[in-house]
Order: structure tokens, then C-alpha cells, then sequence
């Protein structure tokens, strides 16, 4: 069956083909993963850095809330007269 050069040569490239498609193929994995972990990480630092400008919208919101909140519930400290 495999009495010929040609058909020898012609296996011999079949398998340097499947050895380049299997270079592709995890050439092809590597990337969709880098893909994937840079869509979460960056998906990550987004939601991080969403949080802490609420953290910092809030604060400013409770000390907006606690000056509108003073002339009718009292401040922390007496008002003096003279």
C-alpha cells in the first residue's frame, strides 16, 4: 500500500499538516483566553472604580443631607448669644 515514494510523501506532508493545525489550534486558545481575561479584568476595574466614585458621590450626599437636615433637628453644637 505505502509501496511508493509519492504515497510516503504525501503522508509525510499530511502530518507536517496536522502538526501545523495543532500549532493553530492552541495558538487559537491562547488568544481566546487572553481575550476572555481582558474583557473580565478590565470589566473588574471598571465596576471597582464605579464603586468607589458612589462611595464618594454618598459621603458628599451625607454631608449634603446632614447641613439640610440641621436648622430642623439642631446642630451638634449650641449656638452662643451675646
Amino acid at each position: 500500500m505505502f509501496a511508493n515514494d509519492e504515497n510516503i510523501d504525501n503522508l509525510q506532508q499530511l502530518l507536517a499538516e496536522l502538526k501545523k493545525y495543532a500549532e493553530l489550534q492552541k495558538d487559537y486558545v491562547k488568544l481566546h483566553l487572553v481575550e476572555k481575561l481582558t474583557i473580565l479584568i478590565s470589566t473588574l476595574i471598571l465596576v471597582f472604580i464605579l464603586l468607589i466614585l458612589g462611595i464618594i458621590a454618598l459621603f458628599y450626599l451625607s454631608f449634603t443631607l446632614a447641613y439640610v437636615l440641621e436648622p430642623h433637628v439642631g446642630g451638634l453644637w449650641p449656638v452662643m448669644e451675646s
